[in-house]
């Protein structure tokens, strides 16, 4: 055996040498396979952060891993089935909806992790590819199901760097053509050192002229962060030449504010850029700049009356459960003290009706009597001290007052916001459907084909606009009404601790010394001055009219069609620079709008009568003496057989028609008028005369308006349905 102990030493040095490379890198050659693998990527690799490194971490490594899954297969089917997963998924969690149906499934701890990715799939079904949920159910195994989101986007990330694929946005004031696009796109190649690109353009009639390119963009998809870009535009250049603030000023001013909790008077800096901001909006003249404007300055008095509602909230809550605990304070004091009166009585009771059978009054009935009356005495002090702990006259009152201020902040102030927010998202769509509306018109023109009335769609967004600014006034009016409410409730609390304070030392010096000296209640501060950017007036409607005159109406028929046919003032006529000439009446004792030269505001559903003067078949001017009358008309397109409007309304429906009112009317396609002042109804009927002759070469291939149709359609939709 001693023999063999050398031996079995030398074998086990033997084999640790052989081992030792398992355990030890090879210090001479890590840096040449560190070299050999960067001469193994691509050129794309190299080039898609201008880093030259290689990514790392475990969110690439499951991107990878996913892409070469679908690699493997060798179909493009596959890979571009995968692909649409994955942005289907990076799109999904970009929705409230969705996150919270999938913090539901993730904090399920009654489920494994196999079964929350399970649940997760089911969540983001319809899926074409059959990897994705494997891949899923691979990451919850990993216990990686959370870095989903993150995976997405590394994964489309990579799948712009792998394809040498760059997003470029492209801001102009006129629509590029194919050619400008071409070469834009050639440029961009060289400037953005890529293969390809992929140009999503917008047009912005603010920028004047010239352009504005964003590109490398943190999220390829959603355009989010833009670390490149120029900005050629004329708009820009004009600025800098005459000294206006640049509007990237704007979005820092705004941060510094909502960093202030307090506020939006704390930061100067902040309310002189958002001045300047108001001051930049009130002399542009174009309506897509009020529209800017407007968007601006609702996100900002949006995020100031989130804060108050919040703020008066926190502060009504918290004052209704502290008077709520002072007045349980003072009740409690008043139930200990009257338990413990009854308490004794009865256990007084109890004794003497034990003692008093077996005790020898000649012995026992002296101290029975002091000790049974020092008792009596006691069970009457308990409940003379109940009697003074009361809490001060007026708190009942105030609680009932601050539950009142509660229900109407929680009720009418909260409906407030909410009708301000529905408005201004309606006054988006509003926006959106006539800037569509605009292209469709310049589309119509250059095609010489009949445009739709883009000035109506504007008088629809002027009317949602002016409903989201009286919202808007209504609901901060309801907050800084209940905040001077709050104000006064506070001050008033604030006396009743005074109070509160007074009668509990009063009934407790007795019992207790004082534990110090009282902290006083500080009066409520008043709500700070708040200095909100204002909206400028919204710039005239007149760019898209021709003339508008006032103007007399036939007066409607009465009941059974009785009565009507005299002329009603207080019409006007609003020829627009497309050739449609529009009726409308406002009642005058709801008209809105200044009382210069423009007139009231006009609002769509006051139309009486709509034609298009290039179509009409009829356009009469007559002058019968003093009187000035024009009648225009249009042919309207009869419905097809058998289509419900071509069928003979019931009695039934003739009632419910005739019940509902104009609502259900469509709008005439005959205008009949009278003017009182000759040059205008000179120049009107000239205008007309030219749309009409105009007109002549468009009515061949345009089909008449289709009865009941809406006046924004126009005959570039109308020749679209037929």
């Amino acid at each position: 055996m001693a023999g063999r102990a050398p031996l079995l030493s030398c074998l086990a040095l033997f084999s640790m040498a052989l081992l030792a490379p398992t355990f030890t890198p090879s210090l001479l050659g890590f840096p040449k396979a560190k070299g050999a693998q960067q001469r193994t990527r691509s050129p794309t690799q190299l080039q898609a952060d201008a880093s030259g490194l290689n990514p790392f971490g475990p969110v690439v490594s499951y991107a990878k891993a996913l892409s070469d899954a679908a690699e493997s297969k060798g179909e493009d089917v596959a890979a571009t089935q995968e692909t649409t997963d994955m942005l289907k998924i990076k799109e999904l969690y970009q929705s409230e909806d969705f996150q919270d149906s999938l913090f539901l499934v993730t904090n399920d701890y009654n489920l494994t992790a196999v079964e929350q990715a399970e649940s997760l799939i089911k969540l983001v079904q319809p899926l074409q590819s059959s990897v994705v949920p494997k891949f899923i159910v691979f990451l919850a195994k990993k216990n990686r199901l959370r870095g989903l989101k993150a995976i997405c986007l590394e994964y489309v990330q990579s799948l712009y760097h792998r394809q040498s694929i760059t997003p470029v946005t492209v801001r102009v004031a006129q629509r590029l053509t194919a050619e400008q696009l071409e070469k834009l796109k050639e440029k961009m190649r060289e400037k953005a050192d890529t293969d390809d690109v992929k140009i999503h353009m917008e047009v912005d009639a603010n920028l004047i002229g010239g352009l504005q390119v964003e590109w490398g963009y943190n999220d390829p998809e959603a355009l989010y962060a833009p670390s490149h870009g120029i900005d050629p535009c004329l708009k820009r250049i004009l600025n800098q030449q005459v000294g206006s603030p640049s509007p990237a000023s704007w979005p820092r001013a705004r941060q510094r504010l909502k960093r202030d909790r307090g506020g939006l008077v704390a930061d100067p800096a902040a309310c002189h850029a958002l001045n300047r901001f108001t001051m930049e909006s009130e002399t542009c003249l174009f309506l897509s700049e009020w529209e800017a404007v407007r968007c601006k300055a609702h996100a900002v008095r949006r995020k100031w009356a989130e804060d108050e509602l919040c703020r008066q909230q926190l502060q009504i809550q918290c004052g209704s459960t502290s008077l709520q605990s002072w007045l349980s304070v003072m009740e409690t004091q008043k139930k200990v003290l009257e338990g413990a009166a009854a308490a004794t009585a009865q256990a007084l009771t109890e004794v003497e009706s034990h003692w008093r059978p077996v005790r020898l009054e000649a012995t026992d009935g002296g101290p029975a009597s002091w000790l049974l009356s020092a008792e009596q005495a006691k069970v009457a002090s308990f409940k003379a001290r109940a009697a003074q702990w009361a809490a001060p006259a007026g708190g009942s009152d105030l609680r009932k007052r601050q539950q009142a201020l509660s229900e109407h902040v929680q009720g009418q102030v909260v409906s407030a916001v909410r009708g301000w927010d529905q408005a201004h998202a309606a006054a988006e769509a509003a926006w959106l459907s006539h800037h569509q509306r605009v292209e469709e018109t310049t589309r119509a023109i250059a095609q010489d084909k009949a445009p739709p009335d883009s000035w109506l769609s504007e008088v629809r967004y002027r009317e949602q606009a002016r409903k989201h600014l009286s919202e808007q006034a209504a609901t901060e009016e309801l907050l800084l009404g209940a905040a001077a409410k709050l104000h006064d409730l506070e001050a008033e609390r604030a006396l009743y601790w005074q109070a509160f304070v007074e009668a509990y030392r009063a009934c407790s010096a007795a019992d207790v010394p004082s534990p110090g000296e009282e902290h006083m209640m500080p009066s409520p501060a008043k709500p700070p001055e708040v200095q909100l950017p204002e909206v400028p007036d919204i710039p005239s409607a007149g760019g898209a009219v021709l003339q508008r005159v006032p103007a007399a109406m036939v007066a409607p028929g009465g009941l059974f069609g009785l009565g009507g046919g005299g002329w009603r003032e207080g019409a006007t006529l609003v020829l627009t620079i497309h050739g449609y000439l529009h009726l409308f009446y406002t009642d005058p004792k709801v008209a809105t709008g200044k009382p210069e030269d423009a007139g009231p505001e006009l609002v769509e559903s006051d139309i009486q009568a709509s034609v298009y003067a290039p179509m009409a078949t009829k356009c009469v001017f007559q002058r019968r003496g003093k009187e000035l009358i024009l009648e225009l008309a249009e042919p309207e397109a009869t419905p097809p057989e058998g289509s419900p409007s071509s069928e003979k309304p019931s009695a039934a429906a003739s009632l419910r028609k005739w019940w509902s009112g104009k609502a259900q009317e469509p709008v005439p396609r005959r205008i009949m008028a009278r003017l009182s002042c000759p040059d205008e109804f000179k120049e009107l009927e000239g205008r007309c005369h030219e749309f009409v002759r105009k007109g002549h070469a468009l009515r061949a291939a345009t089909p008449p308006r289709v009865a009941g149709a809406s006046p924004t359609a126009g005959y570039a939709e109308a020749a679209g349905s037929s």
